[in-house]
């Protein structure tokens, strides 16, 4: 069982209320001309379809985001002259964490922002007023389309694209108070965003493509290498009987129906095998020892995985928990003390948000 991980406890109260916070402009768009920085960085949309294309990769990702998301929020709050906690059960708070918008459920929005970060780096949400229901929303912000702006080398807002249109959140120069929570993985040739841990596996993701696509060509050709059908005596073939030969040859012996079926010769026909055994099964060796390279990146125990030839821990239970305390733990740490210090700027009160 795990032990009770952040208890983190803000005392400084905002200089203005939400109501004060709540504007849509700090600056006069009309009389500036800010310059853009791209919040993506690099080889973002090749991540995103890493994703999606690389089964080690999209299994690591959901692993981690789907285990944070399940961590539970409690709300405290301090008695005076007293050091025990008491238990909030009615807070604005906790309306927004039980409906972060009309679409997500307070799981889906740590789910995605954990993605988010693993992905490309940077994570994004956006709090601000329904304007129809006057109700406080959490959204995510897609990390590919959000600008940072600055003027005089000093950011001032972000320029957000949805739906073809601009949308622009200021940034209160005075009390730093803003609608938008940007979390980010560190970065030690920039300051403005995060990087993504696929950038240290660029090459290994690309290989484990590669055998892939070898093995799809590889089962297609009969599941073996490809070898040379001649003659033993040097006997030349017509054109007419080359191609009758070839295309017999294919018909009945390659392709994924035609696997394991025995070659028959005649004459003095021979075959021959262009690759030993032996590299086939080291090249399929090395397909699992890249999945091994792709999870440790992600810090994720390669026996979770199912990955061969791994047997760090003696069973599967030590391996969760030292997945748990070594990685989801930390991370969520990350991402939940952001959030602590996003939300109880709003409020006046000494609130403690923790999570078991």
């Amino acid at each position: 069982m795990l032990k009770k991980y952040l208890n983190q406890i803000l005392s400084k109260k905002s200089k203005s209320s939400l109501k004060d916070t709540d504007k849509k402009k700090f600056y006069n768009w009309n009389n500036i001309t800010p310059y853009i920085i791209s919040s993506t960085g690099d080889k973002f949309i090749s991540n995103a379809d890493l994703y999606y294309s690389n089964i080690i990769v999209h299994r690591c990702i959901n692993l981690i985001s789907s285990s944070i998301s399940q961590i539970k929020w409690k709300l405290y709050k301090k008695k005076s002259l007293d050091i025990n906690l008491e238990v909030i059960h009615q807070h604005q708070l906790i309306d927004l964490l039980n409906r972060p918008n009309v679409s997500d459920n307070f799981s889906e929005i740590i789910s995605s922002v954990s993605k988010n970060l693993l992905l490309y780096g940077n994570s994004y949400l956006l709090l601000e007023k329904n304007p129809y229901t006057e109700i406080l929303d959490l959204n995510i912000i897609n990390p590919e389309n959000i600008e940072f702006l600055y003027q005089k080398n000093k950011m001032i807002g972000y320029q957000y694209l949805f739906n073809g249109q601009k949308h622009f959140f200021d940034i209160n120069t005075t009390n730093h108070i803003n609608s938008v929570l940007h979390i980010k993985s560190n970065h030690l040739k920039n300051d403005q965003y995060g990087v993504s841990s696929l950038k240290t596996i660029y090459k290994a993701t690309n290989l484990y493509s590669d055998i892939l696509d070898w093995n799809q060509s590889l089962l297609k050709h009969a599941s073996k290498p490809s070898g040379t059908l001649s003659f033993k005596d040097g006997h030349n073939l017509t054109h007419e009987q080359f191609d009758r030969l070839k295309e017999h040859f294919y018909d009945n012996f390659t392709g994924a129906s035609n696997s394991g079926k025995p070659l028959i010769l005649e004459g003095e026909l021979e075959w021959k095998d262009l690759e030993k055994h032996q590299k086939l099964e080291k090249f399929l060796e090395l397909k699992d020892s890249l999945s091994r390279d792709i999870a440790l990146a992600f810090n994720i125990p390669a026996q979770l995985l199912g990955i061969k030839g791994d047997n760090t821990y003696s069973n599967m239970k030590e391996a969760r928990l030292a997945f748990w305390e070594d990685n989801i733990i930390p991370f969520a740490d990350k991402i939940f003390s952001k959030l602590i210090n996003f939300f109880l700027i709003f409020f006046r009160k000494i609130l403690i948000l923790s999570y078991d």
